[in-house]
């Protein structure tokens, strides 16, 4: 319910902050001769190619201590040459700065600090049919901070983009001056391989080393006929006849 409130009424408060003038008769140039903008003022000037009987002067008065006035044109197409429109500006107003006629198209404009805003709109040589073509001008505040926190970011960034670009060209100078280093591993020539053996151990099937046992089993004595002749008589000589 309070949101479907506050959706019904958002349009209402932001209309509330917007003052539209039509300039259509010297009347209404007379009421809006002095008008007091703040941060959230937005003034509509509005003429729909009618004759006025007079110059119309609306002035704008600045509020704000750190905001500048602005005009900024929403709609321009004046036929008749007869229609002038002058921006001035300074402390007071007063000061001509840009004039318009037909055929042109007013740029947005905006004092300086503390400055104020006036609008003259001369109509008084227009055709009395209101032929003359149409306007809408906005005049609203700007802050004059704005500028500064874009250009503020903006020298962040180049800053920081050419901080990161020196450390990496360090990095990769370093890399280049460092030594490149292998490492060579020798292997012995082949046919120059010793093999050690044990000979001194060795295990038997029971599990255990018996040192009275040979190492390897050794050939029989080779065979001798003399030592069989001293110990037998030659008639008795195994396999004698």
């Amino acid at each position: 319910m309070m949101r479907s409130l506050i959706v019904l009424l958002l349009p209402a408060l932001v209309q509330s902050f917007t003052t539209t003038i039509s300039l259509s008769d010297s009347d209404s140039c007379d009421l809006y001769s002095s008008n007091d903008v703040w941060d959230d003022s937005v003034y509509l000037v509005r003429w729909s190619g009618k004759k006025l009987s007079s110059t119309c002067s609306l002035k704008f008065n600045n509020e704000n201590t750190d905001r500048k006035l602005c005009i900024k044109t929403q709609s321009y197409s004046v036929s008749s040459c007869s229609l002038k429109v002058k921006y001035y500006g300074g402390l007071l107003g007063d000061i001509p700065q840009k004039s318009y006629s037909c055929y042109d198209y007013p740029s947005e404009y905006c004092g300086d600090t503390y400055n104020d805003l006036t609008i003259k709109v001369d109509a008084t040589g227009v055709s009395s049919f209101g032929t003359g073509g149409y306007f809408t001008f906005k005049v609203y505040s700007k802050s004059e901070s704005h500028g500064v926190v874009i250009g503020a970011s903006v020298g962040a960034s180049i800053v920081f983009g050419c901080c990161v670009l020196i450390v990496v060209l360090i990095i990769i100078r370093r890399r280049r001056m460092v030594p490149r280093t292998s490492i060579m591993t020798s292997y012995p020539p082949a046919g120059n391989t010793t093999v050690v053996t044990n000979t001194n151990t060795v295990n038997t099937a029971a599990g255990y080393n018996n040192p009275n046992y040979p190492a390897y089993p050794q050939a029989p004595p080779p065979y001798s006929q003399n030592q069989y002749a001293n110990q037998y008589p030659a008639n008795q000589y195994p396999g004698a006849q």
